[in-house]
């Protein structure tokens, strides 16, 4: 479904991506761990066009999609989440699910009255609220929103376009233990349904999540495979688990 061949990024002498081949299945839950500064989020910046390669290429199931825009691959089905929460947030939870309905249809962002009364976009933001268990928040303002609860409206934000591809990024990051407990259970009811890129920072949450694990180390994929044999791995243990996540 996704697929990256030989992608490089660098800024000068850094090189936050290289030479990086991923194969995602469709269907699949895919995670990328690494260290920080590995190249994770410039990665996902890649795959949904807000960052171009310097060279290598980028396919969405067989086809070439290297050097199309964001909205072209938002219409042809990726959706990202954030590291950091990117909501309107004086604006209700359905208000900002119909919004990004409505720039994936291609309308207009001028007039929140016209789009209310659009019952077909409406009934879409309703159900992706529904999906992600805000349905009884949808009146509310998103800034009146638990952490974990906002870190849900983006996956709503992101499902109503009925995407192939959800790439998220760090989605527990900055969650308790119930809000993320929440959010895992969300993401593990949408696997098979479509096909997810993983990047966390949580071993747990790989470790129960991922069909496969690629490991990015300074920009390289050092290694990819099952969740078990990643967790045996000497040279992912050595650069990036360690004692520390040992257990995960």
């Amino acid at each position: 479904m996704l697929e990256t061949r030989a992608l490089k990024k660098a800024y000068g002498a850094l090189q936050v991506t290289d030479s990086v081949d991923l194969c995602i299945e469709e269907g699949e839950l895919h995670a990328v761990i690494g260290p920080n500064g590995a190249g994770k989020t410039s990665l996902l910046s890649q795959l949904a066009g807000e960052l171009s390669p310097d060279s290598g290429s980028i396919l969405l199931a067989g086809q070439d999609i290297t050097r199309e825009s964001i909205s072209w691959r938002c219409r042809s089905g990726i959706a990202r989440t954030y590291q950091i929460t990117s909501l309107l947030k004086s604006f209700s939870a359905l208000d900002n699910v119909r919004i990004a309905a409505q720039g994936v249809n291609g309308h207009s962002f001028s007039f929140l009255a016209p789009m209310r009364k659009e019952k077909l976009l409406c009934d879409k933001a309703e159900q992706a609220l529904q999906d992600v268990g805000l349905g009884h928040h949808a009146h509310t303002p998103a800034d009146e929103l638990a952490y974990g609860e906002q870190r849900q409206l983006e996956v709503a934000m992101a499902l109503v376009s009925k995407p192939k591809v959800l790439l998220l990024d760090e989605p527990t990051a900055g969650m308790g233990a119930d809000d993320s407990g929440r959010l895992v259970e969300l993401i593990r009811r949408l696997k098979g349904s479509l096909t997810i890129l993983l990047v966390e920072h949580d071993m747990n949450t790989v470790f129960g999540l991922a069909d496969r694990i690629s490991v990015l180390v300074q920009g390289r994929r050092i290694v990819c495979g099952s969740p078990e044999e990643i967790r045996g791995n000497a040279e992912v243990r050595q650069h990036y688990l360690g004692e520390e996540h040992g257990h995960a």
